[in-house]
């Protein structure tokens, strides 16, 4: 039987040296003061605790600013329906407004600065969604 080389195929990717982690921390906490850290990792969002501990031990001045992403999605998601509801109010204005331009009871000037508030709103909120969008894909 033939024998192949199966080195850096298939497995777990190697780690760089200077990111090995190889030295081991241990230490004891009281329940209250495991339940303070317990409570602190599970509202900074992060997926591991012992990612949250490294972090708080090396830099324990820096606060740890990790989204939460349930909470970020809830609020996006609310944020998105309210430009839905700005959405559809403006297409009852624009409703409104065309059927008083067939019945020329609106004036020209009125349809131009609609039209240009339009274009404002339009550009805002296309701006909006692409920040928001860029913010879920972070996540």
């Amino acid at each position: 039987m033939m024998e192949t080389n199966r080195k850096g195929i298939g497995g777990r990717k190697r780690v760089d040296a200077s990111q090995k982690l190889e030295y081991p921390a241990k230490t004891y906490l009281t329940k209250k003061e495991y339940d303070a850290v317990f409570s602190d990792f599970e509202q900074s969002g992060m997926k591991k605790f012992a990612a949250y501990l490294r972090k708080r031990l090396v830099n324990p001045k820096k606060k740890i600013n990790v989204v939460n992403p349930v909470e970020l999605l809830r609020k996006l998601d609310t944020i998105g329906g309210e430009i839905n509801r700005v959405g559809n109010n403006i297409n009852q204005i624009a409703k409104h407004g065309n059927s008083m331009v067939k019945n020329d009871q609106l004036k020209p000037e009125v349809v131009e600065d609609f039209n240009q508030v339009m274009a404002e709103y339009l550009k805002t909120r296309n701006e909006l969604i692409s920040t928001l969008r860029s913010v879920i894909r972070k996540v």
